[in-house]
């Protein structure tokens, strides 16, 4: 009877070992995940979690390197952490394992460069025809930009760098104030910016008459003053204080001329050239007789 007993104890102490060896040495198997990933540089991602059936896993690897700043758990397969580089399509294999065989997976994963966005320039921009300009320079945030671009395009002389979005040079032409669209743009998107760009002629300089001083005589049509200036064209013309009665300025030519009706002591006028860029100013002397006396002719007897 004892014999019989000892014999039972051991066939179920058999029996549950030989169960146990059976469990520890099934595979793992249907390893799966998210088959497509797309991440987004410097953005954390969803962590990758696998799902398998089967025996339980002793360890996870994975086959090539993920892109820097993912990491792979070989305990639970999880992948997480947020990809600091930009990395092309690529398909991963993860294999899990244990004392009973492998199973594994194939899933692709892209990191695309973030959108950029928030670009900016300085937004009203006044220069100067035949005149460096300070180069504008871009702000902006998100992703790298591959490629800026520019509609219309720039004023003759004013170039935009398609790497680094810059707008530099030296104009070589008046416009009026003009709204340009600048784009910067990459492989996932583009934000663009509006900005106004005038280019006015250059100051106008070195104005002149041709005698400083002038006598004019009343009732007598002077010969007409015209001056001489160099830089950029004029806009307008003035002359303060005012010329006396019957002399006039043009003010699109600087031209005095006219017939004074009234005497005049001598007075300096301050004529100014102006334009959109600035102005230069010249002081004529002008004074205003009266007709000389005419000298009778005296006969001798």
């Amino acid at each position: 009877m004892k014999r019989y007993l000892v014999f039972i104890v051991l066939s179920v102490v058999f029996f549950s070992c030989s169960k146990d060896d059976e469990a520890e040495n099934v595979p793992p198997s249907s390893l799966t995940y998210n088959t497509q990933n797309v991440f987004i540089k410097n953005t954390s991602v969803v962590n990758l979690v696998p799902t398998s059936t089967g025996g339980a896993v002793a360890s996870y690897s994975i086959s090539p390197a993920l892109p820097e700043g993912l990491s792979f758990n070989t305990e639970t397969g999880v992948i997480s952490g947020t990809p600091t580089v930009t990395a092309a399509t690529t398909t991963y294999t993860v294999t899990a394992t244990n004392s009973g065989g492998s199973t594994s997976f194939e899933f692709v994963v892209t990191v695309r460069d973030a959108l950029p966005v928030s670009l900016s320039y300085n937004a009203q921009n006044v220069f100067i025809k035949n005149t460096s300009v300070v180069n504008l320079i871009p702000t902006i945030s998100g992703g790298a930009s591959l490629n800026y671009s520019i509609i219309p395009a720039l004023p003759e002389g004013l170039s935009l760098n398609t790497a680094t979005g810059v707008i530099s040079g030296m104009p070589m032409i008046i416009i009026s104030p003009t709204t340009y669209v600048v784009t910067a743009s990459n492989s996932v998107g583009a934000t663009s910016f509006e900005m106004v760009i005038t280019v006015n002629d250059i100051a106008p300089s070195s104005l002149s008459y041709n005698n400083v001083q002038q006598v004019f005589f009343k009732n007598d049509s002077v010969v007409n003053l015209i001056p001489t200036i160099s830089g950029g064209a004029v806009s307008s013309y003035s002359i303060s204080p005012a010329l006396p009665t019957g002399l006039s300025i043009n003010v699109a030519t600087g031209v005095i001329s006219g017939t004074p009706t009234v005497a005049a002591a001598m007075t300096t006028y301050t004529v100014t050239a102006t334009n959109a860029s600035g102005s230069t100013s010249f002081g004529v002397v002008i004074t205003v007789s009266n007709q000389p006396s005419r000298i009778e002719s005296i006969r001798f007897w």
